[in-house]
């Protein structure tokens, strides 16, 4: 290659110097660096490295002079898309040019962190996509959505709903006499014997020849139904117009605020990406309301959008003047949107007026708009759930990395360990209430003993320890009273624990009932290995072996609600496997035919007029039925299905009923059901289970197994193998017999019935759900045969956590109702589980207390009459001995049921029915707080147990010389001390009495009454003279009037 030196390259920029200095700088390169001789590659590589130098300064001087510019226009692009079109180099545009002073807004600079923030939030971004869908048959393309079923209203707005009279699509199977549309396989028998004829001629009078339902979706004025019990799968459209409300009060600065301004962007990205519009009101009080109006994708709504990025948080929490204008939004140009709130959920209960809530009321109804909650920070907010139709709590997740938890001190860590995502937000509760057993000093109840001050005696830089020493005097009469006061409160403390230790619960009592003769905890062995069986080589799947096995021998039917691939038909065949018999596995869909569940008819039996079905290897004689996609079933097939869930027989034909080996019904379904007929089915399965893919954790354990999910216990696969023997002894038949007959002498004791009342009460009031009195019914027989399957003759309050598999209607209640468990399945304490029992029965034990001592006050300690008390007086203190006896009675009781309480949670690991994680997380949590409970009560039982017995005459109770002394010596080492200032000491009485409460001006007086006592003993003449004779010197304050 030959260069020319003498032609010059030039190259001109207009208007860039960088571009000049790259011609100068290639000329002085042509004149001095390259010389005659050099060959063609030196030439070539001096030129390149030159040429990369130069690129390098240009393009560092490019970047210096256009970063803002780059960062503002890499947002536009992620914010609107590459089509955004904003960019305009025409001096007459509205839009931004480059030398805009836009690109210095400050808000750009918040941009990039809160689009990597977006990244990670899937939830967010399926909720914008959500936001605004209404249900609709036009332009729906086919989409299917949940939304709550509709009814016929002329002011209600367009909405889709299902008419059967528009006959454009088949949806599914019904009976019916129309004989266009009933199936080929009906139309068969016109062609058979004249016996086939009349069974047709029948089935078309009584209206069931089996026919395709046909029917289409159109849009009608109507209005959601109030109270839905299930979601109907309708046609959808794109989601609609989206109103966002963004709570900016001081709560919500700090990473609350980076997380809501990110929410602000993925909704007016979504909605423009998919041509909606966005509204963003800002609000802190009812007049600091800020509405940025419809952000759209031009320099106006971006200016808007930057001004509001740029803006701190901080004022107070109104959500009154934002709604005011969103109402205003929604009643003209945005009628078709959703409302969105960003809030921690910190604003007043109830948090509108009532006109305001009325106005949303009637938006609902009439436009179909919701109201969706989007909590910041936190997980609940009851007056957020009663503005709201949905709320969403999934921010949490994404604000707990910046928290940084305190780990439990070494004195209150409990001897189990979970992760915190196992223990929820109830994690807490060990360390809390750890930290107050360490304050009590958890131990077995031990006498306090009696404790007195010593001599409080003021010596001044003196070497006097000791009143006595100065004054040289020594009441022998007032020492020996109070040696014989202390000496009976300790005997007296002495007999209240040799009576508790005499009437003390033992553990013992649950190995009682585990051997007598109907005890069922023979079969525990038994009924551990079955459980293995059912779940070996299966990750993740313990709890619903468990679940399992408990329906099989309540005689119940359990519904699994999962996506596909989770192992559910799975475990349907292993439980075939473990019983015998024969297994039915179906899986539905709308045109399934009742031949495919209940076999085909009988021809031979048709010969002979009989309308009979040949049941054998279907449904009606199967041991085992595993029906996946159960709520897929048409109403051909429903009413006889019921038939054989509930009654266990099988409707055959001229009047017969077979019964039905069936044990068990195993449901599957990824959906919840959709009308009244499928609800009524949804009832029939006592126990629901969401089952959920395996988590990252057990991934490794799956993947790192040799066989996962094949049981080495298949007869398919060795019929030799010894180890595929049934697990029970005695025939499975024998073993559910004893189990459900132990359990009908099992005792639901008033207590657990207390507790399963309020759980209902709770899921009516607060989840809606209503619990029929037949899911009751049987949730209790399946809590007995929980007690019975581990020996026990009652049931226990832990056998109680397995409501939380009965009860709910939608999966996402689930966590609610075992919140709720765990607050209150606790004995003794408050409907919440916030408060003791023993806070009331201290408050009745005070009060009895203070009768008895003025009783005896007025009878100089004679309790009998014999020392000439009274009969009035007399009988008034055996009145209020049985009162306390009574009251002891009663806490001793709850003493009983407490200690049970804590030997079963103690005992839970070995829980038949409760996943080894459940249990040692109910350990970790309820553990504390029962022993906390326990020793509450305890201390209110011991005191009752004193006042009984201080009250009578038995052995052990004092004298009645000190019978008094010893009643005010207990109730003072019962209550809590007060330290009073001296300014409190030198009030008046009548002052005093107004001030404090009646307890509180009794320790009062007592206080003020010993000041005076200390004081007059410091300043009589013997001390004094004493203090002189030493020769020291000493400034003494002047007395307080009462001296």
């Amino acid at each position: 290659m030959v260069i020319d030196f003498q032609e010059k390259q030039q190259i001109i920029f207009a208007e860039d110097d960088s571009y000049s200095q790259y011609a100068r700088a290639t000329e002085i390169h042509n004149q001095q660096d390259i010389g005659e001789s050099s060959t063609d590659e030196d030439i070539g590589r001096t030129i390149v490295d030159k040429l990369d130098r130069v690129a390098e300064d240009l393009s560092t001087e490019f970047f210096d002079k256009f970063e803002t510019i780059i960062v503002g226009v890499n947002s536009l692009d992620r914010l609107f898309g590459p089509d955004h079109n904003l960019l305009h180099f025409d001096e007459d545009s509205v839009d931004f040019g480059l030398e805009d002073g836009i690109w210095q807004h400050s808000g750009w600079e918040v941009f990039p962190s809160l689009q990597r923030e977006l990244q990670s939030m899937k939830e967010l971004r399926d909720m914008v996509k959500d936001l605004g869908r209404r249900p609709t048959a036009d332009k729906s393309q086919g989409r299917l959505q949940k939304f709550v079923p509709r009814k016929l209203d002329s002011e209600g707005s367009m909405g889709a709903r299902f008419d059967l009279y528009s006959r454009t699509s088949v949806s599914g199977l019904t009976l019916s006499s129309n004989l266009a549309q009933m199936l080929p396989s009906e139309a068969v028998m016109l062609r058979g014997s004249p016996t086939f004829r009349r069974l047709f001629m029948a089935k078309r009078i009584e209206s069931k020849l089996l026919s395709y339902q046909l029917s289409d979706w159109v849009d009608m004025l109507s209005v959601p139904i109030e109270n839905p019990k299930y979601l109907s799968r309708l046609p959808s459209g794109l989601g609609g117009p989206i109103i966002v409300c963004l709570d900016t009060s001081w709560s919500m600065s700090g990473r609350r605020e980076a997380l809501s301004k990110a929410v602000v962007l993925a909704c007016v990205s979504a909605a423009h990406k998919q041509g909606r519009d966005c509204q963003v009101v800002a609000f802190s009080n009812e007049r600091g309301v800020m509405d940025a109006g419809k952000i759209s994708a031009d320099s106006i709504g971006v200016t808007y959008l930057l001004d509001f990025l740029s803006n701190s948080f901080g004022g107070g929490t109104d959500v009154t003047g934002a709604l005011k204008c969103a109402i205003s939004s929604l009643w003209s140009n945005m009628s078709t949107a959703d409302l969105l709130l960003v809030t921690d959920g910190e604003i007043p209960d109830p948090p509108v007026s009532k006109d305001i809530m009325e106005d949303l009321d009637r938006l609902k109804v009439r436009t179909g708009m919701e109201i969706h909650g989007l909590l910041v920070g936190n997980r609940h907010s009851k007056p957020l759930s009663k503005l709201c139709t949905h709320i969403h709590d999934f921010l949490i997740n994404y604000e707990t990395s910046n928290l940084v938890s305190r780990p439990l001190s070494s004195s209150t860590k409990s001897d189990f360990s979970l992760p915190a995502s196992k223990l929820g937000r109830r994690g807490n509760y060990l360390s809390i209430f750890s930290s107050r057993l360490g304050s009590y000093g958890w131990q077995s109840i031990k006498n306090r003993g009696l404790k007195f001050p010593p001599s409080r005696v003021l010596c001044a830089k003196g070497n006097y320890e000791d009143e006595n020493e100065i004054i040289g005097v020594k009441d022998e009469t007032r020492d020996d009273y109070n040696t014989e006061v202390q000496h009976a409160t300790e005997t007296l403390r002495r007999s209240v624990i040799e009576i508790k230790e005499k009437n003390t619960w033992q553990n013992s009592a649950l190995d009682d009932e585990k051997k007598t003769k109907e005890s069922c905890w023979r079969y525990q062995s038994e009924l551990k290995a079955a459980i293995e069986r059912i779940g070996e080589n299966l990750v993740e799947r313990g709890g619903e072996a468990r679940l399992l096995l408990l329906a099989l021998l309540a005689e119940e039917h359990i519904l699994f609600l999962g996506p596909p691939g989770t192992a559910k038909s799975e475990l349907g065949r292993r439980l075939s496997d473990l019983c015998g018999g024969f297994f039915f596995q179906r899986l539905l869909t709308r045109f399934t035919t009742p031949e495919e569940i209940f076999g085909p008819l009988s021809l031979s039996a048709l010969e002979n007029d009989e309308y009979k079905r040949c049941t054998t290897g279907y449904l009606p004689t199967s041991s085992i039925a595993f029906l996946d996609e159960i709520f897929k079933a048409n109403s051909a097939i429903l009413n006889t299905w019921l038939t054989i869930h509930n009654e266990r027989q099988f409707d055959n034909g001229m009047g017969e009923r077979d019964v039905c080996p069936i044990r068990c019904v195993v449901g599957a379904s990824n959906e919840l059901p959709e009308s009244d007929e499928l609800e009524a089915l949804y009832d029939r399965f006592l126990l629901r289970k969401e089952v959920l893919p395996v988590s990252n954790e057990g991934v490794l354990q799956l993947l790192g197994m040799l066989n996962p999910g094949v049981s080495s216990c298949r007869a398919e696969i060795d019929d030799s193998n010894e180890n595929c023997e049934v697990p029970f002894t005695d025939a499975l038949d024998h073993v559910i017999k004893a189990i459900n007959t132990a359990a009908d002498g099992v005792t639901l004791r008033e207590d657990t019935c207390v507790l399963i009342r309020d759980l209902r009460t709770f899921m009516k009031e607060e989840l809606d759900v209503d619990v029929s009195d037949r899911r009751l019914t049987k949730a209790a027989h399946l809590l007995k045969v929980s007690a019975a399957s581990h020996g026990r003759i009652f049931v226990d309050r832990i056998d109680c956590m397995l409501l939380q598999h009965l009860v709910w209607r939608l999966p996402e209640q689930h966590d609610a109702v075992r919140e709720w468990l765990l607050d209150n399945i606790t004995p003794c304490t408050s409907m919440d589980g916030s408060s003791s029992d023993a806070i009331q029965f201290r408050l009745i034990l005070d009060s009895l207390r203070q009768e008895a001592i003025e009783a005896v006050r007025k009878t100089g300690g004679d309790v009998t009459g014999a020392g000439g008390a009274r009969a009035a007086e007399v009988a008034l203190i055996k009145a209020l001995h049985n009162e306390v006896s009574t009251l002891s009675d009663t806490l001793k009781q709850r003493s009983d049921l407490l200690a049970r309480h804590l030997e079963l949670l103690n005992q839970s690991v070995d829980h038949l029915w409760l996943d080894q994680d459940e249990s040692i997380s109910i350990q970790q949590l309820l553990l504390p707080k029962a022993r906390l409970v326990f020793y509450e009560l305890n201390k209110v039982l011991d005191d009752s147990i004193a006042l009984k017995l201080a009250l009578s005459t038995n052995s052990g109770a004092p004298s009645d010389n000190v019978r008094l002394s010893v009643l005010e010596l207990l109730q003072t080492d019962d209550e809590p001390e007060i330290n009073f200032t001296e300014a409190e000491l030198s009030i008046g009485m009548k002052a005093a009495k107004v001030k404090y409460d009646k307890a509180t001006f009794r320790k009062w007086k007592k206080a003020r009454k010993q000041a005076e006592k200390d004081n007059s003993q410091l300043y009589s003449p013997s001390v004094l003279a004493a203090i002189v004779s030493q020769g020291k010197t000493y400034i003494i304050p002047s007395l307080s009037q009462h001296e």
